[in-house]
C-alpha cells in the first residue's frame, strides 16, 4: 500500500509539473538516473562507500579515543544516500552491477555499529527517512541535501538524544522557537537537476522551498561573574547543516540547548572538525556535546577543490593532535622569526624525542600566514615534510596541528617551516606529547 501511495504521489507531481522521466543518452551514459517518479541520482551516488578503509579506521579510532579522553559525548548524524530512502531507487539502479542498495544498506548499518562501538551515540537516520509522512519527503527529488522536513525529523531524534544523556541537567538551559521567514526558489529543484539540464535538452521545474529561523525566547543563564556560558552543543556539519535547512536551530528548539554551528560547506565529512578543533573556541571551552552530522554521500563531491577526506591519513594527522591541543608541560617550546622563504624553527637536543608519540602546536602571530610547509628532518637521514593550510575549504581559526609520523621510531633532529610571501611576524611552537 505504502509503495503504490508513493507512485501514484509520484506520477501526480511529474503530470502536474512536467517533470522528465528519462535522460538523454549522454547523461545515462555517465552514469545519472531517473526514477519514473522524477527523482534524480547523479552518478556519484554510485562512488561513496561508507565502509572505512585501512588508513581511516586508524585514523577515526584515534579521532574517537582523543574525544573520549576529553570527556567529549560524541552523537553521529549518519545521514543515508538518498537512493537509500527514496521509492523505485532499486529499479534504477539495477543495471549497475558493481553497486547495489542491498550492498549500500548493509554497509550503512555496519558503519553505525562501528561507530557505536567506538564509543559514538549514533542516530539512526535511515529509519527516520524512510518513515517520513508521504507529503514530506526526506530529501530534495533532485538535490542531495534533505528537505526542512528532514532536517526537522532529524534535529528531533538528536535532541532525544541529548535529553538522555546524564549530563543534560547539569548544563545551562534556554529556550527557542521557529517560525518560517521567506519561501526560496530551488532552480529546477536542486544542484542535479541544474547540471542535468546542461547535458540534456530537458527542463525541470523550480520549487520553492520555506525557510526557517529559531530564535531565543528566554534570557541567557550567566554564570557566577555575569560571563556567558559557552555552548554546549557544537554541530560540525557539511551544506546539510547551512542556515537555509535550520538543522542547528531545529536541534536548540527541540533540546532547549544553546548550539554553536560550524558548518563548512563542500568540505565533506571532516571539513567541520579540522576546522573547529583548531579553532580558538574549542582551546577555550571544550563542549559537552559534538553533534558531527555525517552526510555519507558528500565524500564523493567532485570538483569541490582541495578537500580532507575520511580515507587520508594526513587528515589525521592533523585533526587527532588539535582534539588533544596544546600542551601545559611541552617537550619543547619557543618562538622563531616567520618570514617568506626557508625558516628554523628549532634543533632537537642530541638523543632527543623520537618522533612518534609526538606532535607540533603551531601559532603564528599573523592570522594570514598562507601554507606551511613543515619539514622535519630524523636521525635516520628520512625527512617528512607536510603541508599546512592546504585545504580550501577549511579555515585554520587558531594554531596549526600537526602530528609526527606515528611509526616513526628515529629521534627527531630539527623542523623547519617554508612560508610563501604572505608569511609575517612570530611563530610559537610546542612540541608534545600525546
Amino acid at each position: 500500500m505504502h509503495s503504490l501511495a508513493m507512485l501514484m504521489i509520484g506520477l501526480l507531481a511529474a503530470v502536474g509539473h512536467a517533470s522528465p522521466s528519462a535522460l538523454c543518452d549522454k547523461a545515462s551514459r555517465q552514469g545519472w538516473r531517473i526514477t519514473p517518479e522524477g527523482a534524480l541520482f547523479p552518478p556519484w551516488y554510485l562512488k561513496p562507500s561508507i565502509q572505512l578503509d585501512t588508513a581511516a579506521i586508524d585514523g577515526m579510532e584515534r579521532f574517537l579515543a582523543a574525544l573520549t579522553a576529553r570527556n567529549i559525548n560524541l552523537v553521529v548524524v549518519l545521514i543515508p544516500p538518498p537512493p537509500l530512502a527514496t521509492e523505485g531507487a532499486a529499479a534504477v539502479f539495477e543495471q549497475d552491477a558493481l553497486w547495489t542498495l542491498s550492498d549500500m544498506e548493509a554497509s550503512y548499518y555496519a558503519m553505525e555499529r562501528w561507530l557505536e562501538s567506538n564509543g559514538a551515540v549514533v542516530v539512526p537516520v535511515l529509519g527516520h527517512a524512510r518513515n517520513m509522512p508521504l507529503d514530506q519527503p526526506f530529501f530534495f527529488a533532485r538535490d542531495h541535501h534533505w528537505t526542512a522536513d528532514g532536517s526537522r525529523a532529524t534535529a528531533r531524534a538528536v535532541a532525544d538524544v541529548l535529553r538522555a544523556d546524564a549530563r543534560f541537567g547539569s548544563v545551562p538551559h534556554r529556550t527557542f522557537a521557529t517560525r518560517k521567514v521567506q519561501d526560496l526558489t530551488l532552480e529546477a529543484g536542486g544542484s542535479a537537476a541544474q547540471i542535468v539540464q546542461k547535458r540534456c535538452d530537458l527542463s525541470f521545474p523550480d520549487i520553492q522551498i520555506p525557510i526557517f529561523h529559531t530564535r531565543p525566547t528566554s534570557p541567557l543563564q550567566l554564570g557566577l561573574l555575569d560571563e556567558a556560558p559557552p555552548d554546549p552543543v557544537v554541530l560540525l556539519g557539511s551544506s546539510y547543516s547551512l542556515t537555509k535547512f535550520n538543522f542547528s536551530g531545529f536541534v536548540q528548539e527541540f533540546s532547549e540547548l544553546p548550539v554553536l554551528n560550524v558548518a563548512v560547506s563542500g568540505g565533506r565529512v571532516m571539513g567541520a572538525p579540522l576546522t573547529y578543533f583548531s579553532s580558538d573556541d574549542y582551546a577555550a571551552a571544550p563542549p559537552t556535546w559534538v553533534v558531527w552530522e555525517m552526510a555519507t554521500a558528500v565524500e564523493a563531491l567532485p570538483n569541490n577543490g582541495a578537500t580532507p577526506v575520511m580515507g587520508a591519513m594526513d587528515t589525521y594527522r592533523e585533526l587527532v593532535p588539535a582534539v588533544h591541543g596544546r600542551c601545559a608541560s611541552p617537550v619543547l617550546q619557543g618562538t622563531a622569526p616567520l618570514k617568506p622563504g626557508v625558516n628554523h624553527l628549532f634543533t632537537a637536543p642530541s638523543n632527543g624525542p623520537m618522533a612518534g608519540g609526538h606532535y607540533l602546536a603551531l601559532d603564528p602571530s599573523d592570522a594570514t600566514p598562507g601554507p606551511l610547509n613543515v619539514v622535519t628532518r630524523f636521525a635516520d637521514g628520512t625527512i617528512d615534510r607536510f603541508k599546512l593550510g592546504r585545504y580550501a575549504r577549511v579555515e585554520t581559526l587558531g594554531a596549526h596541528f600537526l602530528e609526527l609520523p606515528v611509526h616513526q621510531t628515529a629521534a627527531i633532529e630539527t623542523v623547519q617551516v617554508e612560508a610563501t610571501d604572505a608569511a609575517s611576524g612570530t611563530l610559537a611552537y610546542q612540541l608534545c606529547a600525546y
